[in-house]
């Protein structure tokens, strides 16, 4: 029985410290925008969604994970990554070659705000326990004008097999949609345009 407690025990400690290591080595990431008050002129704000086939279980995430603390992580670069980069990978990353993560929820469009800066998507994942990572595939370009408030880029669809791992994407254009959201949820006019994420 006291074996029993130890491994426990150890295994929480090795949890934790995993869990500590590899939010030390992302980059600080952008609030999701909640209301009109978080909109900056200086900024860009972007739409978009991403959905997860079938959605992390609660089961799955780990029971010190609080409600507001289940996000995924869209990892960004300010300039094209090296070819041969499917996945994002936190170790041996040129942490001045990133642009602001975005800290986003699942199944659901959101809104977050960004530098007036092309940028480039180089992964996703989402962390449900300190020892379990999910990563998803993603390359994509974001092209942002100089001009712009608010844009939108399109919803990413990951299919997963039983062992979580990625066996089908598949990328769709909600604008119509996203456009009537916003206009309901923030009550703006504000012009958006549509600037699709551009796979690279």
């Amino acid at each position: 029985m006291k074996i029993k407690k130890s491994f426990i025990l150890v295994s929480m400690v090795l949890a934790s410290l995993f869990t500590f290591y590899l939010s030390s080595c992302l980059p600080a990431s952008k609030p999701e925008i909640e209301s009109s008050k978080d909109f900056d002129d200086n900024k860009v704000a972007i739409i978009g969604k991403v959905v997860l086939d079938p959605p992390i279980r609660d089961d799955e995430w780990s029971s010190q994970m609080f409600e507001h603390t289940k996000k995924l992580l869209i990892m960004n670069y300010k300039k094209e990554p090296h070819e041969q980069k499917k996945y994002f990978s936190p170790m041996g990353e040129d942490i001045n070659l990133r642009h602001l993560s975005f800290s986003v929820p699942m199944g659901k469009t959101f809104y977050v705000n960004s530098e007036k800066k092309t940028f480039w998507i180089a992964g996703m994942t989402v962390v449900p326990r300190g020892y379990v990572q999910i990563l998803m595939p993603a390359r994509y370009k974001i092209n942002i004008k100089k001009t712009d408030k608010v844009i939108y880029i399109g919803t990413f669809y990951y299919k997963f097999n039983e062992l979580r791992k990625v066996i089908k994407t598949k990328f769709v254009d909600e604008y119509d949609s996203a456009k009537k959201d916003f206009a309901r949820k923030f009550g703006l006019s504000k012009k958006i345009r549509k600037s699709l994420a551009e796979p690279f």
